[in-house]
C-alpha cells in the first residue's frame, strides 16, 4: 500500500504492532506511524487493538479480526483469511479450532465489511465451504516485500551462514517451513531415501524451522524417524528455529527450493524465492499454479519416487540466480497489490 501515491496522500498509515517487530518496519519510519502492543490471547488482542485504532482516530482496521466490534464502534473492519485448509484437512486441527475458525469464517459475511483474500484457489474455498453469496470480495495477493534483507545478503554474510551449518553455497536443496503435518515434510525425506545413493557427494537438503507440531506430537516423531534413518541421516540437516535475515540467506545459497505444502493459501516461501529468483520444485496444488513463474517444476505430493526422480534432474542442471530481476518483478507485484487496496478503498 506505501507504494500508492493516492493511498499516502488520502490516507494516515498506522502500524499496530508487537514490540519485537518494531524494526521490520524501520525503513517506513517516514510513511508510517508505528505504535506496539503486548497481547495475552485472541480476546485481549482484539480489544487493544480496537482501543489503539480509536486512540489513533483510525476508521478502517486491516486485518479486522472482529466485524461485530468494529460495527458497534462505526468503523471499517477489512477481514483477511489465510486461508481454509481447516475444511480440506479437518484432522489437522483440534475441536476447538475448527470451531473458532468456523465462527471466524461466519463473522466475514456482512457485506458491509470488506473480505480480503490472498488467491482465486481461497476464493474458490471460501465458495465452496462458506458462502455461495457474500459480495465486497477482494483478491489480493500479498508480496514478500524482503528487498532490505535481500540486498544486506553479502557474499561475506552468506558464507558466514553457511559454514555456520557445515554446508557449502548451491551444494544443497532448501526447505523452509515449520515441521507441521500440511507442510509435508515426509514427501522429501522418503524421496531422499530412494535417491540418497545416486546424488553427488556433498549434496545435502537443509530444513530451517522448529521440529515440532503442537497439534499432534506424533508426526513430529515420525519425520524425527525418517531423519535418523541410515539412508537420509547424512544428507539432512535441521536448523531448528531461526532469525529472518539468516532464513532469507540460506534460501539464497540454495541450489533449489523445495515446497512440498499438502495446503497453502498464499505461500510466503514462494515469495521469498522469487524475489531470490530461486529455481523451484512445488507441490502440485491449485495456490502453486497461481503462485508459479518460469523457474518453478510442479510434482504429486503423495509421490516421493516422482519428487527423487526430479531432485536428481535438478540437481544436474546449471543454477542462475538474477537477484536484481527478482526485486524488479516484487516491485512490480507491490504495486498491483497497491492498486486493489486502492480500489477497495475507493469501494468503501
Amino acid at each position: 500500500m506505501l507504494a500508492n501515491e493516492w493511498i499516502r496522500r488520502n490516507f494516515r498509515i498506522v502500524v499496530v504492532t508487537d514490540p519485537d517487530m518494531v524494526e521490520v518496519f524501520g525503513e517506513f519510519k517516514d510513511i508510517v506511524k508505528t505504535c506496539t502492543i503486548r497481547y495475552d490471547g485472541v480476546r485481549q488482542r482484539k480489544v487493544r487493538l480496537t482501543i489503539t485504532a480509536l486512540v489513533h482516530g483510525c476508521r478502517y482496521i486491516f486485518p479486522c479480526f472482529d466485524t461485530r466490534i468494529c460495527g458497534a464502534l462505526h468503523l471499517t473492519g477489512i477481514s483477511w483469511v489465510p486461508d481454509y485448509q481447516h475444511y480440506h484437512y479437518p484432522d489437522f486441527f483440534t475441536g476447538a479450532e475448527k470451531a473458532d475458525r468456523r465462527t471466524a469464517d461466519l463473522r466475514t459475511l456482512d457485506d458491509r465489511f470488506p473480505l480480503v483474500l490472498s488467491s482465486h484457489d481461497c476464493l474458490n474455498d471460501f465458495r465452496r465451504y462458506v458462502s455461495e453469496t457474500k459480495r465486497n470480495i477482494y483478491i489480493v495477493p500479498f508480496v514478500s516485500y524482503v528487498e532490505k534483507e535481500v540486498r544486506e545478503i553479502t557474499d561475506s554474510f552468506l558464507n558466514e551462514t553457511c559454514q555456520k551449518h557445515g554446508i557449502a553455497p548451491y551444494e544443497y536443496a532448501c526447505v523452509s517451513n515449520q515441521f507441521w503435518q500440511h507442510k509435508n515434510h515426509k514427501v522429501v525425506l522418503e524421496a531422499l531415501r530412494l535417491v540418497a545413493d545416486s546424488l553427488p557427494d556433498g549434496a545435502k537438503v537443509i530444513f530451517t524451522g522448529q521440529l515440532q507440531d503442537y497439534r499432534d506430537d506424533d508426526y513430529a516423531k515420525e519425520v524425527r524417524a525418517l531423519l535418523s534413518s541410515p539412508d537420509v541421516s547424512g544428507r539432512c540437516i535441521c536448523t531448528g528455529f531461526i532469525d529472518r535475515r539468516e532464513q532469507l540467506a540460506l534460501m539464497r545459497g540454495a541450489r533449489f527450493i523445495i515446497q512440498p505444502s499438502l495446503f497453502e493459501g498464499w505461500g510466503t516461501v514462494v515469495e521469498d524465492a522469487k524475489v531470490l529468483d530461486k529455481t523451484m520444485l512445488l507441490s502440485d496444488i491449485p495456490v502453486h499454479h497461481e503462485q508459479m513463474n518460469e523457474k518453478c517444476t510442479l510434482f504429486d505430493p503423495l509421490d516421493p519416487q516422482a519428487l527423487g526422480e526430479l531432485i536428481l534432474n535438478t540437481w544436474e542442471r546449471d543454477v542462475t540466480d538474477d537477484v536484481e530481476a527478482g526485486i524488479t518483478r516484487m516491485r512490480e507485484s507491490a504495486v498491483r497489490y497497491s492498486r486493489e487496496f486502492e480500489r477497495l478503498l475507493k469501494n468503501c
